[in-house]
């Protein structure tokens, strides 16, 4: 079934504390977004997991270099799942696939603005098997989800989506078409005056479409 990552974007540190204890009977993954990675550090996502240890925590470091410096940087503070941008170069790439193996942790590509797909075959080559389709935050307004954003990745075998970009629980019906494995809900869950129910409905959404 697909798992549900909430992200904690521009969030002190109690607003992420009460955002998991308020959500975490319905979520599967926890995001620390780049944003609190930079005002907080390491130290919070080693406080994070040691919080949670029943959650999968993904430090969203969007590594562009330093690949192997980041990446064990990352899982040595304790978290599960760390994030590579597709423009890196393959070398940075490759290394944080390494180093995530070398842990027996995880990693996907933020597929950020990038549709191209040689570039997809070719990050395909290089092991990656987690893509991060992401819709931006400045780009939400005009862009949504379409079969075009799919395309590139049909004839990739076992690979797996990881789908962002201002989900929503109306969302979810179509997006279930993908066979997403990851869904990752921000706004949705953390603006709403009660981010529990809003947790839960998603997730009963997600149960509901199933396939």
């Amino acid at each position: 079934m697909t798992k549900i990552q909430l992200a904690l974007d521009r969030l002190t540190k109690a607003q992420c504390h009460e955002l998991v204890e308020q959500t975490r009977e319905w979520i599967d993954m926890v995001e620390i977004g780049s944003g609190v990675i930079k005002q907080y550090g390491m130290e919070f996502v080693k406080e994070m997991k040691e919080s949670y240890p029943g959650l999968s925590v993904l430090a969203d470091m969007k590594t562009c270099d330093a690949g192997k410096a980041e990446a064990e940087q990352v899982f040595e503070a304790g978290a599960d799942w760390t994030t590579v941008m597709s423009f890196a170069s393959n070398t940075t790439i490759k290394d944080v696939i390494d180093v995530s193996r070398h842990f027996t942790k995880s990693v996907y590509l933020d597929m950020m603005n990038c549709h191209d797909s040689n570039r997809i075959q070719e990050l395909y080559g290089l092991g990656v098997r987690y893509f991060n389709i992401h819709i931006p935050i400045d780009q939400q307004k005009e862009s949504r989800w379409s079969d075009e954003l799919f395309a590139p990745y049909q004839d990739l075998k076992d690979i797996h989506l990881v789908l962002s970009g201002g989900i929503s629980k109306e969302d979810i019906s179509s997006l279930s078409h993908y066979q997403p494995a990851i869904i990752i809900v921000g706004s949705a869950i953390t603006k709403s005056e009660h981010p529990a129910v809003a947790a839960q409905e998603i997730r009963e959404e997600v149960k509901r479409h199933a396939k």
